[in-house]
């Protein structure tokens, strides 16, 4: 089978998996959204170096469906490979090509349906992050699953280590959907479990900033390495001001006194900002983000907060 997927992107995270498929000689064509200018560049730049004559075609949300169909027209794929594409696309184009559309779903499925599965799986703390490889149905993330290719995850892992993960399976399995595509009449796949099934919308705004009442030190935490880097860190608001918290660590309460949660309890160079939490922990800032860029915790001190201090 020569040059019979096209592939539907939008985000760094199929870079990886797409260069198999380039590699492979597999790719007819790559669909990209035309904003996203980075990806765009970063894939032309690949296929130039790797000498390759892959044809790379932009769209837009209203021009999508039609260079889709198009695209299918003119190269007549055996089935067309989507990660990450935010366009929701029709059932007569879903039928087009032989074994239809396959999504890579950078998440556990059907426990992570949704927009943001890296985020999620990050901020709940999921020992078995997943991606699942699936057929593409007139659902959200519904279709039978093909594969599912677990990564390891620890406490420590933000949404950027855990994007390199998965971005690092969807590469591993592409060999595999490429042998799954060549065999047989139908792509073998498994129905979800719907008992077991949850989708999680995109975080806005509020799913980001910390309520410091309510959440523990370790669902603090949690929340910082789901935002890190994705949003430059999460939301907590003092004085009236905003900063991005990027990176923390949990300790032990020590000689510090039980101070309401969100409480500063230390401000200094030596031991760094130390924050009460409501579990009777302390929370050490490592790195916040404010308007004059990354800085080390501490220096919160220079936009007028103080020990004493209470985020609200």
């Amino acid at each position: 089978m020569d040059k019979k997927i096209i592939l539907l992107c939008n985000n760094k995270i199929a870079l990886p998996a797409l260069k198999e498929l380039v590699f492979f000689k597999q790719a007819a064509a790559i669909i990209i959204p035309s904003a996203n200018k980075e990806v765009i560049a970063e894939v032309k730049e690949f296929i130039t170096d790797c000498g390759k004559d892959v044809p790379v075609l932009l769209v837009t949300k209203n021009n999508f469906s039609a260079i889709i169909k198009e695209a299918i027209a003119t190269h007549q794929p055996i089935a067309v490979l989507m990660m990450t594409f935010p366009f929701i696309i029709t059932k007569d184009v879903l039928a087009l090509p032989p074994k239809g559309f396959i999504n890579f779903h950078y998440g556990k499925l059907p426990q992570y349906r949704g927009a943001e599965p890296v985020f999620t799986q990050v901020f709940l703390q999921e020992k078995q992050p997943a991606l699942t490889v699936h057929i593409v149905d007139e659902g959200i993330d519904s279709g039978g699953i093909i594969l599912q290719e677990m990564v390891d995850y620890n406490e420590d892992d933000t949404y950027a280590g855990l994007q390199n993960k998965l971005a690092n399976a969807g590469a591993k399995v592409v060999g595999s959907i490429i042998k799954i595509l060549s065999f047989g009449k139908y792509i073998p796949s498994i129905p979800q479990d719907e008992s077991i099934a949850a989708y999680h919308k995109k975080p806005t705004a509020t799913d980001i900033m910390i309520d410091w009442q309510k959440m523990p030190s370790h669902q603090i935490k949690a929340l910082v390495n789901a935002c890190n880097p994705w949003n430059k860190g999460c939301g907590a608001k003092i004085n009236d001001t905003i900063f991005g918290i990027v990176e923390v660590q949990i300790l032990d309460r020590g000689n510090y006194p039980i101070l309401k949660s969100g409480t500063i309890t230390c401000l200094n160079c030596s031991e760094g900002l130390l924050v009460c939490t409501s579990d009777e922990k302390l929370l050490k800032i490592n790195i916040i983000y404010t308007l004059n860029g990354f800085q080390t915790g501490y220096k919160l001190k220079n936009y007028g907060v103080n020990t004493g201090d209470c985020f609200q």
